[in-house]
């Protein structure tokens, strides 16, 4: 593998395995997982679920871990949301992006959580890969400005573009990007821990 700045590793079921994320830690500066791929599992019809089985090492290669509810939810075996971040900092101590939905998500440093809203775009057609999108800018702008708050800000802002079309249709263009990324910044709140 080649140098490279960042990385971001956003497998569906399973096709990235421990290796792969070890040669990336050694070539890269800022490494990013989607939990998703490291948890999903397939029953014989077919049928989709989260086993909240995970290797830890896979965590400790990665700077930022990103996880749905539903995936914090398998992982941690609680309920409520403070509970999974909890268990979430015995497992991991990198940054923790818990996205939830339409209600926006929370960013876990150390001891200290952002909250922050969703972008409600103009129209919401399909949220299929607003995680990745939300993921990318999160730690492109993070790489780029080594600023939380503004990078959940843009993480928020480049998901709702990806929501507005059916699949990879719409990105938004970085002032795009930014432009609504600043309607959010002064509704990101630190909430207690």
């Amino acid at each position: 593998l080649p140098k490279v700045e960042l990385a971001h590793v956003g497998s569906v079921a399973g096709e990235v395995g421990l290796e792969t994320l070890k040669a990336l830690r050694v070539k890269s500066h800022l490494i990013s997982i989607d939990v998703q791929g490291f948890i999903r599992r397939f029953k014989e019809d077919g049928e989709v679920y989260e086993d909240g089985c995970l290797n830890h090492e896979i965590l400790s290669n990665a700077d930022v871990v990103k996880l749905s509810m539903r995936e914090a939810k398998a992982l941690t075996g609680a309920g409520e949301i403070m509970e999974m971040l909890k268990r979430l900092r015995k497992l991991y101590n990198g940054i923790i992006l818990l996205t939830l939905g339409e209600a926006g998500s929370l960013c876990m440093v150390d001891r200290r959580v952002l909250q922050a809203p969703s972008y409600k775009p103009p129209k919401v057609v399909d949220p299929t890969g607003a995680g990745d999108s939300f993921t990318a800018g999160f730690t492109v702008e993070f790489f780029r400005s080594g600023d939380l708050k503004w990078s959940l800000a843009v993480a928020s802002a480049a998901s709702s573009f990806v929501t507005e079309g059916y699949g990879p249709s719409r990105f938004g263009l970085k002032d795009e990007v930014y432009e609504r990324a600043g309607t959010l910044i002064d509704k990101i709140k630190e909430v207690a821990f």
